[in-house]
């Protein structure tokens, strides 16, 4: 990747950078700290579970975008896009919109109001998106605009209630940083070309279809994934395992959930709860199927093997 561009401010690799943030004590009044419940979490489980609940509980219905949001929406992009910079993306414009917002003075009132006073919010993100369009060089009537705007994100923030955690990794500027990385056009050039022996005398072997094993147990379930003597992931008393592989896992919505690559096999051991599932998750043909578990007892609890699969 670093081969295929000279870097601006935001074009320096950053997409493992991401980390998903809750709030914790600090010496500012709104404080983003990793969350603790989660390890080696990547953006794209984050983004799969932000915009199901924006579309789903937020959003919920077209029409609902059709005569609330679309309007306005179409005015911000057609008045940026036709500013002195027509090279600008979506991406681009979103950064900006979100860089204006984060590094002003607003974000600790906007917080508090989700926190302690949800009456005022939808008035002081109003103001705010008004100020930031401003800040960008919107300098037309923006009432649609603003309004329009406000109405989306007052659904998203309506939607996030139930995983706040989501809602505070927006509020990072290193996170937006992060995202934003991903969506660079030479990235996704970096990416095809670590497969193409074209490119790499020794390309990368990926599953086409992009399958994956996902476990899923009660969060008061311990379960330790083991590669030989190895722990690679697992949730133990409710905290995710620190080791050394890149493997995810963690508590999400209270349930364990780890992410195991269908390439290699495991072992896993858990304790008295054999209340667990194993998934076969095939993005590329649209199916999930569950997996027979065969538990084996032993000391303290119960394991079972996770087999490899051929390509």
């Amino acid at each position: 990747y670093g081969t295929l561009r000279s870097f601006g401010d935001w074009g320096t690799y950053q997409v493992s950078q991401f980390r998903l943030k809750t709030l914790g004590a600090g010496e500012k009044l709104i404080n983003f700290v990793d969350s603790p419940k989660v390890q080696n979490w990547p953006q794209s489980l984050y983004l799969d579970e932000l915009l199901a609940l924006i579309t789903t509980r937020g959003i919920q219905e077209r029409s609902n975008y059709t005569y609330n949001m679309q309007e306005g929406l179409r005015e911000i992009f057609e008045l940026l896009y036709a500013r002195r910079n027509t090279t600008s993306t979506l991406k681009d414009l979103a950064v900006q919109m979100a860089r204006e917002v984060l590094l002003s003075g607003d974000l600790e009132v906007l917080v508090d109001d989700i926190i302690h006073k949800r009456d005022y919010l939808f008035r002081d993100l109003n103001a705010t998106l008004g100020r930031a369009l401003s800040r960008m060089g919107v300098e037309a009537e923006t009432d649609v605009m603003v309004h329009s705007l406000t109405k989306l994100l007052f659904a998203c923030l309506e939607a996030l209630e139930e995983a706040p955690d989501l809602l505070f990794s927006l509020f990072s500027m290193d996170n937006i940083k992060a995202v934003a990385s991903a969506h660079y056009p030479e990235l996704c050039l970096a990416y095809m070309r670590i497969m193409d022996p074209l490119y790499t005398k020794n390309p990368v072997q990926v599953s086409p279809d992009g399958a994956y094993y996902l476990l899923r147990a009660p969060a008061d379930t311990d379960v330790t994934v083991y590669q030989g003597e190895s722990v690679v992931a697992g949730v133990v008393n409710q905290s995710p395992l620190v080791s050394d592989s890149l493997l995810a896992c963690g508590i999400r919505r209270g349930e364990i959930c780890i992410y195991l690559p269908v390439q290699e096999s495991y072992r896993v051991q858990t304790g008295q709860n054999q209340d667990i599932r194993l998934l076969l998750v095939e993005p590329g043909l649209l199916r999930e199927s569950e997996i027979s578990i065969e538990f084996h007892s032993e000391e303290g609890g119960f394991s079972f093997e996770v087999p490899a699969l051929s390509p």
